[in-house]
Formats: C-alpha cells, structure tokens, sequence
C-alpha cells in the first residue's frame, strides 16, 4: 500500500460533540494524500462511533497526558509529514495542501505554524486570538511557541526531537515546537482554522489569560518541566 505523505491526527477524549465537524473537515481537503488518524484516550462517549465513519487508522488506550496520546498517534503515522489538529476545531479545504506546499518547497522548513480565527463572532474573542496570533508569529523568529492546535512536523525531525515530552502536563507543544525550531525553519502558514473558545467560556478571560501568563512563565523563565495541569473542558 502507498504511504501518504501527510498524517493528520486529531487526539480526542469524549469529544462527540466536536469530533464529526472536525473529521469531516479534513475529509474534504483539496489535497488527498494523506490520511486521518484518530488517537482516543478511552472516550465514554460516542467518539470512536463517530471516528470510524471517517478513519480506521484509530489507536485508543487510557493515556496519562495530551502528549502521550499525540505520540501513539505519531507512531501509526505512515506519512513523512505529521500533523496535529484539535478535535474542536475546524480547517479550510486548502489547508493540507499548503502545507505540503509549504514542506516541499522550503529546504530548511521542519514545522508549519497556521493561523487562528475563532468559532464564534465576539468581538472579545476575535481580539484575544488575533494577539495570541500576533504573538506564535513574533517567536518564529526568536524561540518558536507553536501550540497544537494546528501543527505539522517532518516527522524525522519530530522524533529526532524525542516527540513529545510525556513528563510534561502542559508546554509539551510549545517544547516540541522550541526544540524543532533549532533544526531548521517554522514556516507560518497565510491559512486560517477555526479554534473553539470554550474553554475561555469555562475560565472567564481573566483567568484564562492569567493561566496562560503563568504558564508562558514557568515554561521560559522558570524552566519547570512539569506545569499545572490544564482542567479538561468538555
């Protein structure tokens, strides 16, 4: 069987309301090569039934952490490309293909970066995203701080990295992120996805912009590798 050259994961934990948009649309990329994988951390809910109308390629085990569930996934991966997208969230049709475009025509680039808008018309929210985006922009060119939302790695270079660092509870993809940037180029897409603001929802923006202060913190300055564990919000 011919390898895909993307693998596209999306890691989920009861996430029936959210998964089937997110799968479906990645079903209707432009670019077909590549292949979904759907790495579940033993949902209860109807995930893996919703999963397996788009997918087979599904690992699903109790995971201790985000980044252990991204890496199984990783493992099954048979494309030289891999992603990872959130199951809340949503891409345009074109987004696979510029990525590939992107890896194959840019030597030193090792990770693509997207941008966000959020899944929702508040003014308040289109302001929060817009500087989060300004600022993953900004560390290209420093220290790159790409979250996981939407993300892709040459995948030599992602295990050359060690893949994601399981002993962390959070700034696992902003490490990743930091490590590959070392090896070569993170290359920022001029490509939009749409990112769920449900957990700002939950926190309330204060809290959620101090909790990412503090985390941006402990992560860059105070170097810790373990980080308060981010409340699941479902």
């Amino acid at each position: 069987m011919k390898e895909p050259k993307i693998s596209a994961i999306v890691c989920a934990l009861n996430e029936a309301k959210y998964i089937g948009p997110c799968l479906a649309s990645l079903e209707k990329q432009t670019f077909k090569d590549f292949e979904i994988i759907v790495s579940d951390g033993n949902s209860s809910d109807s995930t893996l039934d919703i999963a397996r109308k788009f997918t087979n390629r599904i690992v699903s085990s109790k995971d201790k952490n985000i980044a252990s569930g991204r890496n199984k996934g990783a493992r099954l991966a048979r494309g030289r490309i891999v992603g990872f997208i959130d199951a809340d969230c949503l891409v345009s049709p074109n987004l696979l293909n510029k990525v590939h475009h992107a890896f194959t025509h840019s030597k030193d680039c090792v990770g693509v970066a997207t941008k966000f808008l959020p899944r929702s018309n508040s003014p308040i929210d289109k302001i929060l995203v817009h500087v989060y985006g300004e600022f993953v922009s900004a560390s290209l060119r420093l220290k790159p701080q790409v979250p996981a939302m939407c993300c892709f790695y040459r995948k030599d270079i992602f295990w050359k990295c060690g893949g994601l660092d399981e002993r962390r509870t959070l700034n696992e993809d902003i490490d990743l992120s930091s490590k590959a940037g070392k090896l070569g180029r993170i290359v920022l897409l001029d490509e939009y996805v749409h990112v769920s603001m449900r957990r700002v929802r939950k926190y309330g923006y204060l809290r959620f912009i101090l909790f990412h202060l503090k985390s941006f913190w402990s992560y860059n300055v105070a170097k810790n590798v373990l980080s308060t564990n981010y409340p699941p919000v479902r």
